[in-house]
């Protein structure tokens, strides 16, 4: 939890440097979705604002997640935030990082549903396209290089994740 708050509070300081300095930033602002059908289903909706500076990205995203196993529908609801970084490599080709802790419900070997923080630490490549002037389309494909580690967690997610969104550049 230390390592979280350490994140958004330098999260929040690139964020005020950027404020600082309007110029040279621009605001950003849309929303992503990510899937993935390994082992059931996850999916997570997740509206995000940051500032571009250049060819560099940074931002916080308040995350909701869907988790089920195969063959029901009866799933767990996630909840909690991500701070993420981008770099755009080359004509649209970008490289992402983020940090995300998320609110896991998990069932425990009595029966009972618990719920617990899980970090996780997806890294990836993804193109990004503008569809009209400000209004940009992005897709990923992201590994979460905690998720395999063992850290006693019950992690609502698998690799690797597909993430698409629009986000509107001011």
């Amino acid at each position: 939890m230390k390592t979280c708050l350490k994140l958004i509070r330098l999260s929040l300081i690139i964020i005020g440097f950027a404020i600082t300095s309007r110029a040279s930033a621009q605001l950003i602002i849309g929303g992503e979705t990510s899937a993935t059908f390994i082992g059931g289903i996850n999916i997570d909706l997740a509206p995000i604002i940051g500032y571009k500076f250049h060819k560099f990205s940074a931002g916080l995203s308040p995350v909701v997640n869907y988790t089920a196993t195969t063959g029901s529908l009866n799933g767990n609801i996630s909840y909690g935030g991500r701070v993420f970084g981008e770099y755009d490599v080359w004509k649209g080709i970008l490289v992402h990082a983020e940090f995300d802790m998320l609110n896991s419900g998990y069932i425990s070997t009595s029966g009972i549903v618990l719920r617990n923080w899980t970090m996780g630490a997806p890294i990836g490549v993804g193109y990004e396209y503008e569809i009209t002037k400000g209004v940009w389309f992005k897709g990923m494909v992201l590994y979460d290089a905690l998720l395999d580690i063992d850290l006693n967690q019950s992690s609502p997610k698998a690799n690797p994740t597909v993430r698409g969104g629009i986000t509107y550049v001011f």
